[in-house]
Protein backbone atom coordinates (compact mmCIF):
# COMPACT_ATOMS: atom_id res chain seq x y z
CA UNK A 1 0.00 0.00 0.00
CA UNK A 2 1.23 3.08 -1.12
CA UNK A 3 2.52 5.60 1.73
CA UNK A 4 -0.36 8.49 2.13
CA UNK A 5 1.43 10.96 4.34
CA UNK A 6 1.60 14.65 3.03
CA UNK A 7 4.77 16.18 1.51
CA UNK A 8 5.92 19.04 3.49
CA UNK A 9 7.28 21.74 1.40
CA UNK A 10 11.38 23.05 2.30
CA UNK A 11 11.13 26.44 2.92
CA UNK A 12 13.70 28.56 0.66
CA UNK A 13 12.98 32.05 1.46
CA UNK A 14 15.84 33.67 3.62
CA UNK A 15 13.31 36.14 5.71
CA UNK A 16 9.45 35.38 6.79
CA UNK A 17 6.88 36.36 4.24
CA UNK A 18 3.72 38.61 5.58
CA UNK A 19 0.31 38.16 3.90
CA UNK A 20 -1.28 41.88 2.75
CA UNK A 21 -2.86 42.89 -0.20
CA UNK A 22 -2.29 46.61 -1.59
CA UNK A 23 -2.37 48.08 -4.94
CA UNK A 24 1.26 49.29 -6.68
CA UNK A 25 2.34 50.08 -9.24
CA UNK A 26 5.29 48.55 -11.75
CA UNK A 27 6.98 51.21 -13.03
CA UNK A 28 7.94 50.70 -17.02
CA UNK A 29 9.48 53.95 -17.17
CA UNK A 30 9.15 57.60 -18.82
CA UNK A 31 5.57 57.89 -16.88
CA UNK A 32 4.38 54.22 -17.87
CA UNK A 33 3.17 51.84 -15.45
CA UNK A 34 1.69 48.39 -15.41
CA UNK A 35 -0.94 48.16 -11.96
CA UNK A 36 -0.56 45.53 -9.83
CA UNK A 37 -0.95 44.22 -6.53
CA UNK A 38 1.39 42.59 -3.89
CA UNK A 39 -0.16 40.20 -1.77
CA UNK A 40 2.56 38.80 0.40
CA UNK A 41 6.19 40.54 1.18
CA UNK A 42 9.14 40.07 3.00
CA UNK A 43 12.39 41.98 4.13
CA UNK A 44 13.86 39.93 0.78
CA UNK A 45 10.89 39.90 -1.74
CA UNK A 46 7.07 39.77 -2.73
CA UNK A 47 4.41 37.87 -4.83
CA UNK A 48 2.75 40.57 -7.10
CA UNK A 49 0.02 39.68 -8.87
CA UNK A 50 -0.94 41.65 -12.44
CA UNK A 51 -2.74 41.29 -15.44
CA UNK A 52 0.02 41.05 -17.94
CA UNK A 53 3.25 39.73 -15.61
CA UNK A 54 4.98 38.78 -19.84
CA UNK A 55 4.93 42.82 -19.95
CA UNK A 56 7.10 43.40 -16.80
CA UNK A 57 10.96 43.43 -17.65
CA UNK A 58 13.34 41.20 -15.31
CA UNK A 59 14.67 44.22 -13.26
CA UNK A 60 12.11 47.04 -12.57
CA UNK A 61 11.51 49.83 -9.76
CA UNK A 62 8.02 49.10 -7.66
CA UNK A 63 6.02 52.32 -6.64
CA UNK A 64 4.13 51.13 -3.04
CA UNK A 65 1.83 54.82 -3.64
CA UNK A 66 0.58 56.93 -6.47
CA UNK A 67 3.06 59.79 -5.43
CA UNK A 68 6.29 57.00 -5.86
CA UNK A 69 7.39 57.06 -2.59
CA UNK A 70 8.15 54.26 -0.91
CA UNK A 71 9.85 52.20 -3.91
CA UNK A 72 11.72 49.44 -4.07
CA UNK A 73 14.31 47.96 -6.67
CA UNK A 74 13.14 43.87 -7.83
CA UNK A 75 14.33 41.75 -9.60
CA UNK A 76 12.00 38.79 -11.31
CA UNK A 77 12.69 35.19 -9.89
CA UNK A 78 10.10 33.33 -11.34
CA UNK A 79 6.55 34.29 -13.29
CA UNK A 80 3.36 32.05 -13.29
CA UNK A 81 -0.76 32.64 -14.17
CA UNK A 82 -0.45 36.56 -13.49
CA UNK A 83 1.85 36.01 -10.43
CA UNK A 84 5.39 37.08 -10.40
CA UNK A 85 7.93 36.57 -7.49
CA UNK A 86 10.09 39.60 -7.33
CA UNK A 87 13.76 40.02 -5.14
CA UNK A 88 14.33 43.32 -3.95
CA UNK A 89 17.67 44.67 -5.22
CA UNK A 90 18.67 46.91 -2.48
CA UNK A 91 16.79 49.04 0.23
CA UNK A 92 15.05 52.36 -0.35
CA UNK A 93 16.80 55.48 1.27
CA UNK A 94 15.45 56.84 4.28
CA UNK A 95 15.39 59.73 2.29
CA UNK A 96 13.52 59.36 -0.95
CA UNK A 97 10.11 61.26 -0.48
CA UNK A 98 8.20 63.93 -1.62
Amino acid sequence: MPDQTPTVRTEKRRAKRQSLYIAATISLGADQGLACSIHDVSETGARIATARPESVPDRFTLLLTRHGFPRRECRVVWRREGLLGVAFEKCPAVSEQT
